[in-house]
């Protein structure tokens, strides 16, 4: 009793004290104090619907206490962005104490204001900040008519029309008859914003529409938008045609902006004083033939035909510029690219580099614009790339130059059209329409290509521009080059010439933004470069520029960082460093005591040709990726990240777990990166053999359990990837030139012989083996001549266990090994290059062949040798041992030899040929057809 008491006189002060701090928040014009738990519950309500909110979405408990306020009274306003603070924001907030007039001192938080938002992002965030305080109130309010049904979307609604193309982005047409964005004053925009918001809350409190009609009513409503938006931009036009100052755009070389006066000039004047100090600096560092970095906001480039000031054309700066020919022309960025190509050009003609003219001095350069290729054949560099003899044959389609866009492309034409505009304001596209088009570059020259979309993790998509099927740009475009990149043996060997310096290495792995869209095309070839955001729509969008899809567009690329690397391999003359570029990815390892200033000078001669990097995306120190692959030159080692090795074993291990019932598509998936990884780890390659073979005989949409043989080798794929590292080492092998040994192979009706012996001891063995021993040899009722190659492949490896080569080791080795080829058989020598062979048995022995070098660290170079050059191996095949002493006859049984792999590989080949046995004849007597309806997964 003594409780309840207690409880209800504790009850009854603290709902007293509440209406106190009510009425005092009342007299004081302070928003009433929200309890705890009332927010509390109110922001569980929106966070059950829309996800967890973090502090900068989250609304301020004072914002929260403000709203709940108005919607008592049934009064809602609406408030200045400025005001719409989120509790990120108010945590910035202060406090003030007072006196009142009975003598108590009161402590009030004061009014906090934020700042408005000067970017489309800032806006979003503060809107969405509004729009989850009004569901907090619908969420708390549940009888307030006018907040009735009140969702997230009319304030979603809300935000796209401000910021779409009616407001925001709104467009007028120009003489030519294409679109051309206005860009409104950014301060009217905000200002329209807030009288609709305005209007709404009046909607709400004098015509009872609910809050979500009232938003969505506003936005309709041409008079407000006359008023409120259209005419305060007709007058803004008006008035700065009149008044306008002298345009800023057009003087490239003023310091400052002369129209300015008092304080104002003052600071500018300043400012342009200490940047000359800076180039005084820099001239007296030059004259003393030293070292200086000049770091200062970049030149913007031609933008809409105008280009701002800045202190790059400022002619004090190209006076530094004194090594070039014309330091006034070498300070030009011609429009449309980012590169210094002129002065990259005057540097490389000192050098008599061999493609310098492609930078500027063709009629089709790459700062006037390069040809697509389609019209003629892209041209030929032989003092820089190898002849191009192989040409790949691109898939037919039936022609129709105006293609309609991939499902992935139309179901994110929203996120294409964004891209494109994006696109758009760096000068790399511009929107037309099909009629225009054809009558500028003619019907035939103009090609809508059909456009998918890549997904990325922050939202945005990777447009896909294919340019081969159906409009067939590709078709058209000749390399007569051969485009050379960095690959595994390149990398290892960056790895390996480090380790060789004996100096400490200090490496830094680079991107460069939109590699692929830094190259310039001549304006008579955009028409082949045309496509649309969405397949409905009347508005086309052509490229200015490479574009990822048209094959040429790596082909420029290629030859434009060519460029740009040899510029600074000469510039940094004999520094002590590598590095290699792989179309955007860009990698340099700096060695020695001078490594961290040459990595600098690296750095900075890159910036001086205007390479936009992606600083972002910059990492490196004694370890770091470079194309997927992962360079430790710590350890001197290369291979492939643990995050990437991580994917392979769990893939194995899901598939164990389903019983190795895979889909397809996925396991032709899994195929392809581990073909990717192989380029490394060459161990794995011969046992990719079997996952080929039954990717070549399933379709695309099977849904089906793995063979024995694919399982089998799945197995051994993760023991060896738990059990070893993911890198292999790049230290140069220790080579063995001269042959280690010879071996032969006889293969008869009844029986094998494998014979061989070593050159330097002379030691020897002969293995004859008989059906019994090896039917896998044999065909059934028949002889083992068929499989000479197989027999001749198991021979060395028989000769490796014999004279002990196959001992464990970490030290990784090569033996060149001789091989006499039976009847004129050379197709192990090839095999030893290819590493991987589909023909049965010669992949299981293959398979155990690499299982066994892999533990011994050796590497194995077969040659193929004329039996008349081999007739010491062919005597121990023929049971000849007249040539050799029997004392140094080395005993060996087909038990000694380690075929654990090539066992189970024929067990389940065993098992294979008695399921395809029953197969076919349960096919014969009708039974099991049912079993198809479970092989394809559903439409």
């Amino acid at each position: 009793v003594a409780s309840v008491v207690v409880a209800w006189e504790t009850s009854k002060e603290f709902i007293a004290k509440e209406v106190e701090l009510r009425a005092e928040s009342k007299v004081m014009g302070q928003p009433r104090v929200l309890q705890v738990h009332e927010r509390q519950a109110m922001i569980r309500a929106v966070e059950a619907v829309h996800g967890a909110l973090n502090e900068a979405e989250s609304p301020s408990q004072d914002y929260l206490s403000l709203k709940a306020d108005e919607t008592e009274c049934n009064e809602p306003v609406a408030a200045q962005l400025d005001e719409i603070l989120s509790k990120k924001e108010s945590s910035n907030a202060s406090i003030q104490s007072s006196v009142d007039p009975s003598g108590h001192l009161r402590v009030t938080r004061t009014k906090v204001k934020a700042k408005m938002p000067t970017t489309t992002e800032e806006y979003r965030r503060v809107m969405k900040v509004e729009m989850f305080a009004w569901l907090c109130m619908a969420a708390r309010f549940r009888s307030k008519h006018w907040l009735h049904g009140l969702t997230a979307e009319p304030f979603l609604k809300f935000v796209d029309f401000i910021l779409g193309d009616r407001v925001w982005g709104v467009q007028v047409p120009s003489q030519a008859g294409e679109s051309q964005r206005l860009k409104p004053d950014w301060a009217i925009v905000l200002a329209f914003e807030y009288k609709l918001r305005k209007e709404a809350m009046k909607l709400v409190t004098n015509s009872g529409h609910t809050l979500a009609d009232a938003l969505a009513a506003v936005i309709r409503d041409p008079d407000l938008k006359e008023a409120y938006f259209t005419t305060p931009i007709a007058l803004k036009a008006a008035t700065s045609q009149e008044s306008a100052p002298p345009n800023k755009w057009l003087r490239l070389t003023d310091k400052g902006f002369p129209w300015l006066s008092n304080s104002n000039k003052g600071i500018v004047d300043e400012a342009n004083q200490f940047v000359l100090k800076c180039l005084d600096m820099c001239h007296e560092a030059f004259a003393a033939q030293g070292h200086f970095i000049l770091e200062h906001p970049e030149d913007l480039g031609i933008v809409q035909g105008e280009r701002p000031g800045s202190i790059w054309q400022w002619p004090e700066l190209h006076e530094l510029l004194t090594v070039c020919s014309d330091p006034k022309d070498a300070g030009i960025v011609d429009e449309g690219q980012p590169f210094y190509l002129r002065a990259l050009s005057q540097w490389l003609k000192v050098f008599e580099d061999p493609d310098v003219h492609w930078l500027v001095d063709e009629s089709d350069s790459f700062a006037s614009g390069v040809p697509l290729g389609v019209e003629e054949p892209l041209p030929r560099s032989p003092q820089v790339f190898p002849p191009k003899v192989r040409h790949r044959k691109l898939d037919e389609t039936e022609f129709n130059p105006l293609a309609v866009n991939y499902p992935s492309g139309q179901l994110s034409r929203k996120e294409l059209e964004e891209k494109f505009r994006e696109e758009e304001s760096l000068g790399r596209m511009f929107p037309s329409k099909l009629s225009v088009l054809r009558t500028k570059y003619g019907e035939h020259r103009v090609r809508v290509a059909a456009m998918a979309a890549i997904a990325k993790p922050d939202g945005s998509v990777r447009p896909l521009h294919d340019a081969t099927h159906s409009v067939k740009v590709n078709h058209s475009i000749v390399y007569q080059d051969q485009i050379q990149c960095p690959g595994p043996a390149e990398i290892a060997a960056v790895v390996r010439e480090a380790f060789e310096s004996r100096e400490a290495p200090f490496c830094v792995s680079a991107d460069i933004k939109a590699a692929h869209r830094l190259v310039k095309i001549r304006e008579e070839d955009w028409g082949y470069t045309c496509c649309r955001a969405d397949s409905a729509s009347d508005v086309v969008w052509v490229n200015r520029t490479g574009t990822f899809g048209v094959s040429s567009a790596p082909y420029w690329w290629a030859k434009l960082c060519g460029l740009i690397g040899r510029f600074v391999g000469h510039l940094t003359q004999t520094s002590l460093f590598l590095h290699m570029i792989y179309v955007d990815d860009l990698h340099g390892v700096f060695l020695g005591e001078r490594k961290f200033l040459d990595l600098w000078i690296w750095l900075l001669a890159f910036e001086l040709t205007g390479t936009p990097f992606g600083y972002h995306k910059f990492k490196g120190g004694v370890a770091s990726e470079f194309v997927g692959f992962n360079l430790r030159y710590d350890l001197t080692e290369v291979g492939i990240s643990d995050k990437r090795g991580q994917w392979l074993i769990r893939w194995i291990v899901n598939a164990k777990d389903n019983r190795w019932v895979v889909p397809a598509r996925d396991f032709s998936e899994f195929l392809g990166r581990l073909c990717f990884v192989a380029q490394l780890l060459v161990w794995l390659k011969p046992h990719l053999a079997p996952l080929f073979a039954w990717t070549a005989v399933v379709g695309p949409g099977t849904v089906g359990r793995l063979p024995e043989a694919v399982i089998l080798t799945l197995h051994y794929i993760l023991a060896e990837l738990v059990s070893e590292s993911f890198r292999v080492s790049a230290k140069a092998p220790v080579c063995h030139t001269r042959e280690a040994f010879r071996t032969d192979a006889k293969c008869t009706d009844t029986f094998v012989v494998l014979g061989g012996w070593e050159l330097g001891s002379r030691r020897w063995f002969s293995l004859k083996l008989t059906k019994h021993d090896v039917p896998y040899l044999f065909r059934e009722g028949g002889g083992s001549q068929w499989a000479s190659t197989s027999a001749e492949l198991l021979g060395t490896l028989a000769a490796l266990h014999a004279f002990g080569w196959l001992v464990p080791a970490d030290v990784r080795r090569s033996t060149v090994v001789s091989l006499s080829a039976g009847t004129d058989n050379q197709a192990n020598e090839s095999l030893s290059i290819k590493r991987s062979s589909t023909k049965w048995p010669l992949m299981a022995i293959n398979m155990q062949l690499s299982a066994s070098l892999s533990k011994a660290r050796l590497g194995l170079r077969l040659r193929w040798r004329p039996r008349d050059e081999n007739e010491e191996a062919d005597d121990l095949t023929n049971e000849v041992f007249g040539s050799f002493s029997e004392s140094l006859r080395v005993p060996l049984t087909l038990q000694d030899l380690d075929l654990k792999i090539l066992s189970l590989l024929v067990e389940a080949r065993e098992a294979f040929d008695v399921a395809r046995a029953k197969a076919k004849a349960d096919k014969g007597s009708g039974k099991g057809s049912l079993s198809k309806r479970f092989d394809k997964s559903p439409w």
